[in-house]
């Protein structure tokens, strides 16, 4: 996103705001000038936040006895002005947020622990079903085809966002896809964070995408991965409404909740589905913080600087977690079994095969079998 032109004449205040991008740096912009109009109403048209921050300082330096404690009182009547306009309780500690992280750039700590702040009242539209995996397999035997289940999947089994998924293409996956390599690993960069970062499919997961992309014959390597009804790239809203369809046909959700818009059982909750069932299996935090896409601080970085192999192999031992049929592992087991019984009359073909296979990447694997 562009960065909005600046619209204050300090510099200490644009300075502060070239700090953030997005959303953040639109919402602390909009509070700083909201802010400049609540303290001009004050202190007169010509007032600007420098004079906020001198008087501050002032204020300090007075005896203890005399001071004014300006800079808490102040934002507890800016406060009280964000109310009166029918801000939000969530919208005013937005802003409140903002001032408070400006003021600590100007090196004044303000806590608001004595500051009434009005408290957001958690909205309906805001919880998210609690998913289990018989639940789970439940909703994707109530998809109608591949497509479908293999979205489902997806987004479960690599904690992708619905937008995520929704932008790949063929291409991002198609080199270990037709290798046949399992768990599949999804290299992508969040537009939300800007952070590169590997996931990976589980094998029921691929299961039915491959199922689903049999369907579409030859597919070109900038094809998007889905495709809507038009042979469109299909849109978050599009996979939203699936969902609902879905929850509505599993019962999962009272009709007259779906019928006001709300649906628990959207696409993001598989994302926190995703977060919670490897944080409880015991996942490494800051491995399931890589997995879904965050922002990793600099001094736990060094910790994830990992092949995608080894991100590969920590993904499998916590792949159990997250399937309704079967494991990476499992499905590599039995063909590996069903292979090595086909060939089983003729010796020659077992050395060939092992070799075959341990070029593959199934060393550990053929290993497990002959013990």
């Amino acid at each position: 996103m562009a960065k909005l032109k600046p619209v204050f004449e300090e510099e200490r205040v644009n300075s502060f705001l070239n700090f953030f991008k997005g959303k953040t740096e639109k919402a602390y912009r909009t509070a700083l000038k909201i802010f400049l109009d609540f303290y001009r109403e004050k202190h007169g048209d010509k007032a600007t936040i420098s004079e906020f921050l001198k008087a501050i300082y002032e204020d300090w330096r007075r005896d203890i006895s005399q001071q004014e404690r300006i800079a808490e009182n102040t934002l507890q009547q800016f406060i009280n002005y964000l109310s009166e306009k029918g801000k939000s309780p969530k919208t005013i500690s937005t802003y409140i947020g903002g001032i408070q992280s400006f003021l600590k750039y100007c090196n004044i700590p303000v806590s608001t622990r004595f500051i009434k702040k009005p408290y957001p009242v958690p909205l309906k539209k805001n919880s998210k079903i609690v998913w289990s995996i018989p639940k789970l397999k439940k909703f994707v035997e109530s998809a109608s085809n591949y497509r479908d289940k293999a979205i489902i999947m997806c987004l479960f089994q690599s904690g992708l966002g619905v937008n995520e998924l929704c932008s790949l293409n063929y291409g991002d996956i198609k080199e270990e896809y037709e290798a046949g390599v399992l768990p599949l690993c999804v290299n992508i960069t969040r537009k939300k964070s800007g952070v590169q970062h590997y996931t990976f499919f589980g094998r029921d997961a691929v299961f039915y995408l491959r199922r689903y992309l049999e369907t579409r014959g030859k597919i070109e390597y900038d094809e998007p991965l889905f495709l809507a009804k038009k042979n469109e790239r299909i849109t978050p809203a599009s996979v939203e409404m699936m969902f609902k369809r879905l929850a509505k046909r599993c019962d999962f959700i009272p009709k007259e909740q779906l019928e006001d818009g709300y649906n628990p059982a959207r696409p993001h909750s598989l994302r926190t589905a995703f977060r919670t069932i490897l944080s409880d299996a015991g996942l490494n935090e800051n491995y399931i913080e890589f997995f879904m896409g965050h922002a990793i601080p600099e001094q736990k970085k060094a910790y994830l600087n990992k092949s995608i192999d080894s991100w590969r192999e920590t993904y499998q031992k916590f792949e159990e977690y997250l399937s309704i049929e079967k494991t990476s592992r499992e499905e590599s087991l039995e063909t590996i079994d069903q292979v090595m019984n086909y060939i089983a009359q003729d010796p020659r073909f077992q050395q060939v095969v092992k070799e075959i296979l341990e070029e593959k990447g199934y060393k550990k694997i053929l290993n497990n079998v002959s013990n």
